[in-house]
């Protein structure tokens, strides 16, 4: 039994440490999360975008830039939030 209680001992520590202290540290671990997820729907809609046929080709060639500007706009909100 010693040995389990160490394990939950160093497991509560190992949470306690990655889990933000402040406000600010809390708010930046969101909007590298928010980019992140941004990043990865590009990557969606640009594999979409290079297979698909004429039509739906536009569509996802918009829905590209949208996610561009949501990229561009999480990237300006954390180099803001830098200064």
């Amino acid at each position: 039994m010693p040995k389990l209680n160490v394990f939950f001992g160093l497991f509560a520590r190992q949470i306690a440490q990655k889990q933000p202290e402040t406000f600010g540290q809390q708010r930046a671990e969101q909007l590298n999360q928010r980019l992140d997820k941004a990043l990865a729907d590009r990557r969606k809609l640009f594999r979409a975008e290079f297979a698909a046929q004429a039509p739906l080709k536009t569509t996802y060639a918009l829905r590209g830039g949208l996610a561009d500007r949501k990229i561009d706009h999480f990237k300006a909100k954390i180099e803001e939030a830098k200064k």
